[in-house]
């Protein structure tokens, strides 16, 4: 856009001929302007002519070569004589795509200019007879047939038709099978976005796209199992496309329907190797359809991903890339791809050799010369990826850094179409502060292993520096480490200036400047800014602080969420005033901890709930603020994510925060109550044991260890809730599904996990007060128990928890007569003396004594009923006086009954 003075929307390296005979035939840069085509040299130093712009109302027709892929015919007006009256031949690698944005531009500007809507003039014809093409395409495998969607391709099994939508009557990338089987696919082609874009919007990784579209396919429905949420390699590469290719693949099983999906990113896309663009192949089957073909449906749909690949791959443009290199343009990741796969580096790589050098010089002088990196140690060139003859031992000293540094910036590449005057000045000074920032980045990639790999990194550096003598100037270190991590204030036009990396200035300038986050990560890792703090006493009380502020900064989602595992780790101090300060320190940070929760993505949120478990453990000041900052409110957010790692830490959060009677009533308030129900009902019955072997998937995954883990949570909570009267009533009358979905598990969980220890105390709390609820609970769960809990094993095995909770039920549902009768027919009495033998502790002794009672209890009952009635069956079947005495026979007496009963 610079080069041209005009809009640019597409621009691609062709070749054209043009001329009355087609006698003229250049290489030069087509770009597709708002109103016109900019024809450009190579070098983009000017036009390939005088009438190197084309307008577009002299363009009459566009015609495109059926016989090859690439070639095109872009018919003029005679209007137009510059071009030798013949039209321009145009060969394209990407002809779709540059005919689709003139396509575009086109229309705009007829439009604009006559007031009326037209018709694109585009005509399809062969210009050979026979195609001239060097590469066919490779042919699609045997029952499958090539498909082509927005610039892709992908292989699709034979039998699924091209589906129209309500939008779109062809290419509308929907499928389905033509046998009735309910099979469909769904292809989605997202808009490319460079890779700075992809950072700005938080979508850097694969995962979060694959996160989207999970959320979009389980909102609304409770009934779901995710059976794979995970990466996957992409297997083939059909076109020898260079661009880098994630996947991330996604099946979910639901009550009507089971739904495969595999998002897949093609990343550094040629020619300009700058941008990604996402692609989801979606292939949906109902259940009959799934439990007949499971495996046979996962294999088609990873097929149809792994086939799909560009229509055109073109050529990539090293030049350009080159330009873009030299402007630190490319992030670290971005940098190590184009120097692998194209061998090329920016210009700046010389300057950052010397500025490692002068950290070297600094660092090595008073350690280990034997061992230096200055030279070429053992004859090796020490530099990774090194050029044949390339500087090292020989480069000029950087001298003072910080004229150094001047001086790199009043030469920064990418500056120079801005012209100094008293009207650009301000933009001037904007580009040059971002170029620095850039270069900043860049220098910090290359003392962190870029150019010496792991014999040199950050942590050496850090690590130098604690060792420097004391008698040693240590500017040129500070000067280093102030340049990369480039703490500088938001408003860019604003220059960066040298100042120490100490705890203090990071304090004042984190809600008002940025910085380098690989840096600063750093910083935290080696423990330098805690080092730098000199109150040594609340040490760790001005190192909240300091993390805190990193929280609320403009730091990206990789510094954020290692902050949070920062706060994961911290412990209070030992000292009773140091513990209140750490509690003071930990509390400021929940605002910040809790905003992350409410407002940021699903990875964040994930980090920041796990951060504020660890703060919130046996910690009541700091569960006050959470309850005071809508953590209610945050967590009925965050069970509805159907994310299985946030629900995990965001019920572990519940269960320190429901332990007191205020807070259960404020989260059920929220409506915590019907999220946990929600979560129960859905996912109880993945609770079955791992153990066995499994044909299919969908039966793997009835044992899923995190389902397990937060099952447990789940009961945890019930439990808690269930220690006041309301809402144990509100759990058992409103949720009746509740007391169910316990006993399953009780019966089919793993006795000896840690779900069954929870599930038993929950039912435990849930029927304290119902005599019914008991007899019921005890019918059903009461005899499994005692078959697989008193085994010989479990005896020894089992924790002091586990037999508190499992005796704690037995006692409750032993204050039911039938219960205890069922006890008693089991057997297990003799296997409590056994339990009060192994353990010898006072409070299970006490409890097997009482169950022991209870079932004594009722047994001796039923055996004195039991007596009585047969003594009044004798009295009703024989006199009082035998008939053959002579004496007259007597009725029994209401009292002779009443002595026999």
């Amino acid at each position: 856009a610079l080069k041209t003075g005009r809009e640019m929307r597409y621009f691609e390296v062709v070749q054209i001929a043009y001329g009355a005979e087609q006698e003229h035939q250049k290489k030069c840069i087509m770009c597709i302007a708002r109103h016109s085509i900019i024809f450009l040299r190579q070098d983009m130093s000017q036009h390939i002519h005088n009438q190197g712009e084309l307008d577009y109302k002299h363009v009459k027709k566009v015609i495109e070569d059926q016989s090859s892929a690439d070639r095109f015919f872009l018919a003029l007006d005679k209007a137009e004589g510059a071009w030798g009256g013949g039209g321009i031949n145009v060969r394209s690698e990407n002809r779709e795509t540059l005919i689709q944005q003139m396509q575009v531009c086109w229309l705009t500007d007829y439009m604009l200019r006559m007031h009326k809507v037209a018709i694109f003039p585009l005509a399809k014809r062969k210009f050979k007879e026979d195609s001239d093409d060097m590469n066919p395409p490779v042919e699609a495998f045997k029952r499958y047939t090539w498909e082509h969607y927005r610039g892709y391709k992908f292989m699709l099994p034979v039998g699924f038709e091209h589906r129209p939508n309500t939008i779109q009557d062809k290419q509308s990338g929907e499928y389905k099978t033509n046998s009735g089987d309910g099979v469909s696919v769904v292809v989605h082609v997202h808009d490319p976005m460079t890779n700075e874009a992809l950072v700005q919007v938080h979508r850097e990784h694969i995962r979060w796209v694959a996160a989207e579209y999970k959320a979009h396919f389980v909102k609304g429905d409770p009934h779901f199992y995710m059976l794979r949420n995970s990466s996957r390699m992409k297997r083939m590469n059909l076109v020898g496309d260079p661009a880098a290719w994630y996947c991330w693949e996604l099946i979910i099983r639901k009550k009507e329907e089971a739904i495969i999906c595999m998002v897949l990113r093609r990343q550094y896309i040629p020619p300009l190797c700058d941008c990604a663009q996402d692609i989801a192949i979606i292939m949906r089957c109902k259940t009959e359809q799934w439990k007949k073909e499971e495996v046979h449906l996962i294999l088609e749909a990873g097929l149809i991903a792994d086939s799909v690949s560009p229509t055109a791959v073109p050529s990539i443009y090293p030049f350009i890339i080159q330009a873009k290199l030299d402007a630190l343009r490319f992030e670290e990741d971005g940098l190590v791809w184009v120097e692998n796969h194209m061998k090329l580096m920016p210009r700046w790589r010389r300057q950052a050799k010397q500025f490692l050098r002068a950290i070297l010089s600094l660092i090595e002088q008073p350690t280990k010369p034997q061992d230096s990196l200055l030279g070429k140690p053992h004859g090796k060139v020490p530099l990774i990826h090194s050029i044949k003859d390339e500087e090292w031992e020989e480069l000029p000293d950087a001298g003072d850094l910080r004229t150094f540094l001047e001086d790199l910036k009043k030469g920064a590449v990418g500056l120079n179409g801005i012209q100094v005057s008293a009207g650009d000045k301000k933009d001037w000074k904007v580009a040059s502060n971002l170029f620095m920032k850039r270069l900043a980045r860049f220098f910090a990639w290359a003392v962190d292993g870029g150019l010496l790999g792991q014999r040199f990194t950050f942590d050496h550096f850090i690590e130098g520096i604690y060792e420097l003598p004391e008698n040693t100037n240590p500017e040129l270190a500070e000067t280093a480490l102030s340049f990369m991590l480039h703490m500088r204030p938001l408003a860019e036009e604003e220059d960066w200036e040298k100042q120490k990396v100490t705890y203090k200035n990071i304090l004042d300038h984190v809600d008002t400047h940025s910085f380098n986050d690989s840096v600063m990560q750093q910083l935290l890792s080696n423990d330098y800014i805690k080092k730098t703090i000199t109150n040594r006493r609340n040490q760790d009380s001005e190192y909240c602080k300091i993390l805190a502020g990193l929280l609320r900064s403009t730091a990206g989602v990789e510094l954020k969420a290692y902050v949070c595992k920062i706060f994961m780790e911290m412990r209070l101090g030992g000292a009773s005033g140091a513990a209140r300060a750490d509690q003071d320190a930990l509390v400021s940070a929940v605002p910040d901890l809790m905003k992350l929760v409410l407002d940021e993505g699903v990875y964040l949120k994930t980090y920041a709930s796990a951060a504020l478990v660890s703060l919130s453990h046996n910690n009541d000041v700091v569960k006050m603020h959470l309850m005071t900052h809508n953590m209610a409110e945050a967590a009925v957010q965050n069970m509805a994510t159907k994310e299985d790692d946030l629900i995990k830490y965001t019920l572990t959060l519940l269960v320190n925060l429901t332990k007191e009677a205020h807070h259960r009533h404020i989260m059920a308030s929220a409506g915590v109550l019907p999220r946990l129900y929600d979560l129960l009902t859905s996912s109880y019955y993945q609770c079955k044991s791992g153990s066995g072997s499994a044909d299919a998937l969908s039966s793997q995954m009835l044992a899923n260890s995190m389902k397990e883990k937060m099952l447990a949570l789940i009961c945890t909570i019930i439990g808690h809730f269930c220690r006041d009267e309301e809402h144990r009533d509100h759990l058992v009358d409103k949720f009746p599904n509740t007391v169910k979905c316990l006993e399953y598990i009780v019966t089919h969980c793993s006795p000896s996990s840690e779900l069954m220890t929870k599930a038993m105390f929950s039912l435990k709390q849930l029927v304290a007060t119902r005599h019914w609820l008991k007899d019921e609970v005890g019918r059903n769960i009461l005899r499994h128990i005692c078959a697989v809990c008193f085994e010989d094993h479990m005896i020894q095995k089992m924790t002091l928890e586990y037999w508190n909770h499992l005796l704690l039920l037995m006692s409750m549902l032993a204050s039911s007569r039938n219960n205890c009768i069922i006890i008693h027919d089991t057997g297990i009495l003799k296997k409590l003396e056994a339990v009060k033998v192994a353990r010898n502790v006072e409070n299970i002794t006490i409890l097997c004594n009482k169950i022991r009672f209870a079932v004594d209890e009722v047994k001796q009952k039923e055996l004195t009923l039991d007596a009585a009635r047969a003594a009044g069956a004798l009295l009703c079947l024989q006199p009082l006086v035998p008939q053959d005495s002579g004496a007259p026979v007597a009725s029994a007496t209401p009292g002779v009954w009443l002595g026999a009963l």
